[in-house]
């Protein structure tokens, strides 16, 4: 955990989780590691009207499990944007990235199954720690 804060959200934030500029949110900074190795920076932002009594103990953890399992809710869709990036400050001290290490960037908006979104988030990877895969699910 790097940081854990609740404050108002900036503009964009409120506009990408459908929500006004006076609703609170968590605003989470974690670092995730992988065989003690620093894989990936994850930053989210949700909101307080949606996601209840998150604390800095259950966000070292996984966050969608107590949104399942505590809150009786269920996640629904995603909408992601993958690009590539060069580092930045972050990157370099969290991921020990080098100034011309690419990284892969993910940015998402997550919805509970009845339309509510609940998380806007940027997901940074280390280009050498990795891939994503994507499944899509198409049903007739």
């Amino acid at each position: 955990m790097l940081k854990f804060d609740i404050r108002l959200p900036q503009k964009k934030e409120a506009e990408k989780l459908n929500i006004s500029d006076t609703t609170p949110v968590y605003d989470v900074f974690r670092l995730r590691n992988l065989n003690d190795d620093p894989y990936e920076l994850d930053h989210s932002i949700m909101p307080l009207s949606v996601i209840t009594d998150l604390n800095e103990k259950i966000a070292e953890g996984s966050i969608y499990n107590f949104i399942e399992n505590n809150l009786g809710l269920k996640v629904g869709s995603s909408t992601r944007k993958i690009s590539a990036e060069k580092p930045n400050d972050n990157d370099k001290k969290y991921l020990d990235c080098k100034n011309d290490d690419p990284v892969l960037q993910v940015s998402q908006t997550v919805s509970l199954n009845d339309g509510r979104i609940f998380e806007y988030s940027h997901t940074r990877h280390r280009y050498d720690k990795g891939s994503i895969i994507v499944v899509n699910n198409i049903e007739k």
